[in-house]
């Protein structure tokens, strides 16, 4: 599955410049880093935070953003009596195709609307037992821009992602999951 993944991360890269030099957009690469409250919704519920170092490569014109991003969430280990002793640990690795809409409130302050598609690789461990593969995953979020320099803008957002279901043991157990991350990060123009 990290093979597809750097694949997809490869072929998004090159159509991303491909467009880049086509449509004479403006781009960005993007550095983010943040928090997620991993949450297990439909049995658990239970929470856990991990750290999300986050990349991406975007392309803008007027208020509109796009971009491919990839996330690795670091593993998160989730430990309750209610589960009967039960331990699992999570992490989760993202593509996305992500959209944005800037919204301008003076020329360096924007606060901006996201929405994402892609697809989220997981490694689940539960007691011992271990299961991969990977989900449609999807995001809706909000943040702020600010902008310091001609090219370089610093930003901090919120956005909750589901990160869909996951099967145990053959499909006798099923296991879903969101989280919320709030992150802070930078673009740097070219």
């Amino acid at each position: 599955m990290k093979k597809l993944i750097f694949i997809c991360c490869l072929f998004g890269a090159s159509v991303f410049f491909a467009g880049l030099a086509e449509a004479r957009l403006r781009g960005y690469i993007a550095v983010r880093g943040g928090l997620s409250d991993v949450r297990e919704t439909s049995e658990l519920d239970v929470h856990e935070a991990s750290f999300i170092p986050v990349g991406a490569l975007g392309v803008y014109s007027g208020p509109f953003r796009a971009e491919i991003e990839y996330t690795y969430q670091t593993p998160a280990d989730f430990e309750t009596s209610s589960m009967s002793e039960e331990y699992m640990k999570t992490s989760f690795h993202r593509v996305m195709g992500n959209g944005y809409l800037d919204l301008r409130v003076t020329k360096n302050i924007r606060p901006y609307l996201s929405a994402g598609a892609g697809i989220a690789s997981y490694d689940i461990e539960v007691l011992g037992d271990k299961e991969t593969g990977s989900n449609f995953a999807w995001s809706v979020g909000g943040g702020l821009g600010v902008r310091l320099t001609r090219n370089v803008t610093a930003d901090a957002g919120i956005r909750y992602v589901d990160l869909g279901k996951v099967e145990l043991n053959n499909g006798e157990r099923e296991l879903s999951f969101d989280t919320v991350e709030t992150y802070a990060g930078v673009r740097f123009m070219f």
